[in-house]
């Protein structure tokens, strides 16, 4: 099982990002995939504990990819991470059992690596954080 599946298109974002998780969590089996399509592969019989994913993917976008992984009932966490960060997106993600939303914009990279490593059981949870970037359940 991997511990983190980033699904980026953006090849220095994707590198950048997979580096820091490595070299801040060496144990932990981390992968990286460019297409929606290899995410959606790569999760069929052997789902990850978390997932980042961009929303504009080329081919199927990442919303399309959180739906199809719900509807398979991939137990994985999904975080979106994105440069789209409007409400409707959010709104968007939330639809589709998304459990977070992070705005590339304006995180920090510590941030969004302190938060892969909760996630995975790699960092104590820090409430503050966890609360930043979770979506809310619609009502």
């Amino acid at each position: 099982m991997c511990d983190i599946l980033l699904v980026e298109d953006n090849k220095i974002f994707r590198e950048v990002l997979y580096q820091s998780l490595v070299a801040r969590y060496p144990a932990a089996k981390i992968e990286a995939v460019a297409t929606g399509e290899a995410a959606l592969e790569r999760t069929s019989d052997n789902p990850p504990k978390t997932v980042l994913l961009d929303i504009a993917l080329p081919g199927i976008s990442g919303l399309e990819v959180a739906e199809k992984m719900r509807s398979r009932n991939v137990p994985a966490t999904i975080v979106i991470l994105t440069g789209n960060d409007y409400p409707e997106y959010q709104e968007a993600a939330r639809d589709r059992g998304v459990e977070f939303f992070i705005s590339k914009n304006t995180a920090r990279l510590d941030e969004i690596l302190s938060l892969a490593g909760i996630l995975i059981g790699s960092e104590t949870p820090l409430d503050h954080l966890t609360e930043k970037y979770r979506l809310s359940p619609s009502d």
